[in-house]
């Protein structure tokens, strides 16, 4: 039976100090607080560094975040839709019953974060390196996992169809209980433990791949 480890939980303080930011500088530097609804729309915040923080309804549709490095934080129910994240470093970091359709996390390394509830449908996680990350309940249709390195990573209850794993690398990767239809590059699925209910499903795709034609007499 395959193990996966799982991820550690954020790190938090037991008393945050309750912050409201009404102006937010270039280079965002947060620690040890807890915010509600932080707006950072459409906002440029390269090479920001999080700490220690719980966001309660962040507003994070479009920000760009790329090369950020986040640690220890909570994200409750943002609405974050295109937020690009290019290039970040993520470690501890729960997502919870969020909404990041097309998120961007291509070329980011993720350590330790959770996905629940959320809403990650055509999301770009190319060529990310995910180290002991979970999904759970969660909306992926179409993400883009091509050429990405997973280590320790649960999908459990997720709808999948239509990720594109082409040139993905897995070690202890558990996709049981998922809706997997569709996959793009479906060779990149190499390592990932699947039921055997799953593996009829992608019997046209598989078949595809390997250019075996299917004709019933």
């Amino acid at each position: 039976m395959v193990k996966v480890a799982r991820p550690l939980p954020p790190e938090l303080l037991p008393q945050l100090s309750i912050r409201h930011l009404d102006a937010i500088e270039p280079r965002l530097n947060l620690e040890h607080s807890e915010i509600s609804g932080l707006d950072l729309s459409r906002q440029t915040l390269q090479r920001s560094d999080v700490s220690g923080v719980r966001l309660n309804s962040p507003v994070l549709s479009s920000a760009r975040i790329q090369q950020s490095s986040w640690l220890n934080v909570e994200v409750l129910t943002a609405e974050g839709a295109g937020l690009y994240g290019d290039s970040c470093v993520l470690t501890r970091i729960l997502f919870e019953r969020s909404r990041l359709t097309g998120l961007i996390l291509s070329g980011s390394q993720l350590t330790d974060v959770s996905f629940t509830g959320c809403k990650l449908d055509l999301a770009n996680i190319r060529a990310a390196h995910l180290k002991r990350v979970r999904f759970e309940r969660c909306e992926l249709m179409g993400a883009d996992f091509s050429s990405a390195n997973l280590s320790d990573v649960s999908f459990e209850h997720c709808n999948l169809t239509g990720i594109d794993v082409t040139n993905m690398t897995s070690k202890s990767v558990d996709m049981r209980g998922c809706e997997v239809l569709s996959p793009k590059g479906i060779g990149g699925l190499r390592g990932v433990t699947l039921t055997s209910l799953q593996l009829l499903s992608l019997t046209p795709w598989l078949a595809q791949e390997l250019g075996i034609k299917i004709e019933d007499e």
